[in-house]
């Protein structure tokens, strides 16, 4: 499911790449994000079995051809086991090798999850050293400098219509600070607004400060916004405490003194309604094996939906697959390889690919594709998820076309139609490498 086309920056407090995203409440198909690298595990003798099976299609596929399915089973930690492997290659097998080839030449793969795993160790969540914010931090302070220089006007706005009493002009002024501060956040910042409705979806139920984030009437101090990020131990805390005041400077100093109610620094409340705290981009997450790891926001939300509180994968997860971008990784649920879900995935890459070899022809198309999920939301289309979003629109006319096109063309004969150009399009640009 596509959440957005823009960077989160834009929309929320915490910066994203294009994210397709699953964290709604029903089963879905899949999930896309865009901050991901891979980085090779050690397996044990199940991926080696799984390894062994890929690089046998791997060696067919030089007989058979470059289009074969097998190309894209991914090696190591998700490498597909025996009989995985044979049913991700039947349902492969309905695609048009062309296809198949653009998304080989672009590097795409396809995985296997399964419950209690170390979801961390599947190796598409980045992990980040603390030298990375150390390095980071003259660019942080100075994006600190220029939300604060801009959004001034608008604070004093704020605080004028405040001493005046109740004003139909507050919540307007408010979001236009909200905007400033957006637009004053360069593209890949490591320094981000805080918010603490935005980190309710990083907490597990059994956390306790899940309800007290809902409830939005918990402290606000540094403390307790390193704990909201993952910190458990004194030592992630103090580190989270350090970059917070870093990145802030006297800003943090006045916010706590508009906020003064304790005698403990890390448990004063921070003003956050007079004044404009950034944060650094970083959650801390359990990898499945006692420990930790930083990761980015938008990853720890990622983890939060696969996997439990000890950071191993979920049967029972709201996400059936997942797309990501950067790494060009398809990550599927083992209990899920025999359904719609491998194709589905394969609608995700596939909308990727063409947008990257052919932004004219993407431009066009997407246009065409916006106003048909328009009028999918108001009349109907092939399935209740394909109305989610035009990007799980996109995937699920890629699931049926080559699933049950018959459905899709009488259910929506639009889909079927700009589906059809995509695919044919994706086929050129195999052919032509």
């Amino acid at each position: 499911m596509k959440i957005a086309s823009t960077p989160l920056a834009r929309l929320g407090p915490l910066p994203q790449k294009p994210v397709k995203s699953s964290l709604s409440g029903r089963q879905v198909d899949s999930v896309c994000i865009s901050p991901a690298a891979e980085k090779p595990l050690a397996i044990g003798w199940l991926a080696r079995a799984g390894l062994t099976v890929a690089l046998l299609g791997s060696s067919l596929a030089s007989l058979a051809g470059p289009a074969s399915p097998s190309i894209l089973l991914a090696s190591g930690p998700v490498a597909a086991r025996p009989a995985e492997a044979a049913r991700l290659a039947t349902r492969l097998q309905k695609v048009d090798p062309a296809v198949l080839q653009l998304l080989q030449s672009d590097g795409v793969t396809m995985g296997v999850v399964r419950p209690g795993q170390s979801f961390l160790q599947t190796g598409v969540l980045p992990v980040r050293e603390s030298a990375e914010y150390q390095a980071q931090m003259p660019a942080m302070r100075s994006t600190a400098q220029a939300v604060q220089k801009a959004t001034a006007p608008y604070a004093q706005g704020i605080e004028r219509l405040r001493a005046q009493g109740p004003s139909e002009r507050l919540g307007d002024l408010q979001r236009q600070r909200r905007s400033m501060v957006l637009d004053n956040i360069p593209e890949g910042s490591l320094a981000v607004p805080y918010s603490i409705p935005s980190l309710a979806g990083l907490l597990h139920d059994h956390d306790g400060l899940h309800k007290l984030v809902q409830q939005q009437n918990m402290p606000k101090g540094t403390t307790v916004m390193a704990q909201l990020v993952g910190a458990r131990t004194p030592a992630q805390i103090q580190e989270y405490t350090k970059l917070v005041e870093a990145i802030n400077g006297p800003r943090l100093d006045q916010a706590r003194q508009a906020g003064l109610q304790a005698a403990d620094p890390g448990l004063i409340p921070i003003d956050i309604k007079g004044f404009d705290i950034l944060v650094p981009d970083l959650a801390y997450v359990p990898d499945g094996s006692g420990g930790s790891a930083r990761v980015s926001l938008l990853d720890a939300s990622v983890q939060a939906a696969w996997a439990d509180g000890s950071g191993k994968t979920i049967s029972n997860s709201s996400i059936n697959g997942q797309y990501f971008y950067q790494s060009r990784r398809i990550l599927v649920q083992s209990a899920k390889v025999s359904a719609q879900t491998p194709i589905h995935e394969i609608g995700h890459a596939v909308e990727d690919s063409v947008q990257r070899h052919d932004p004219k022809f993407y431009g066009s198309w997407h246009s065409k594709l916006y106003t048909a999920y328009q009028r999918a939301t108001q009349n109907g289309t092939v399935s209740e998820y394909a109305g989610t979003n035009p990007g799980e629109y996109v995937a699920e006319g890629v699931a049926h076309f080559y699933e049950n096109p018959t459905l899709l063309r009488q259910k929506d004969p639009q889909l079927f139609q700009l589906t059809q150009e995509l695919l044919q399009k994706a086929a050129q640009l195999g052919s032509s490498l």
